[in-house]
């Protein structure tokens, strides 16, 4: 059971969850860590779109996986971009 769930106000991350993969504490930004050791092994599946990604360094992962999420989109009301999302800052500007 989720240490939330049982009254505890700090997550384990390490408890198991079947349904949400936890985050190693030192993961930047809160984003998941690749799921190979980068070092051993570059070029991989990734685990949340589902190709083949060839990642040099551990930025390079970050700037995938946040091109993978999406997050940005626009929070006015009336927004003419609707619910569209954009990967970067840059592409939402």
């Amino acid at each position: 059971m989720n240490s939330l769930l049982r009254g505890s106000s700090e997550l384990d991350p390490y408890e198991q969850d079947d349904t949400i993969p936890l985050l190693p504490p030192s993961s930047p930004r809160g984003l998941p860590a690749p799921p190979v050791d980068i070092k051993q092994q570059r070029t991989f599946n990734c685990d949340i779109c589902g190709t083949f990604v060839r990642v040099e360094r551990r930025y390079h992962w970050q700037k995938h996986v946040m091109s993978d999420l999406r997050p940005y989109l626009c929070t006015f009301e009336d927004c003419p971009q609707g619910a569209e999302t954009y990967a970067s800052r840059a592409l939402f500007m």
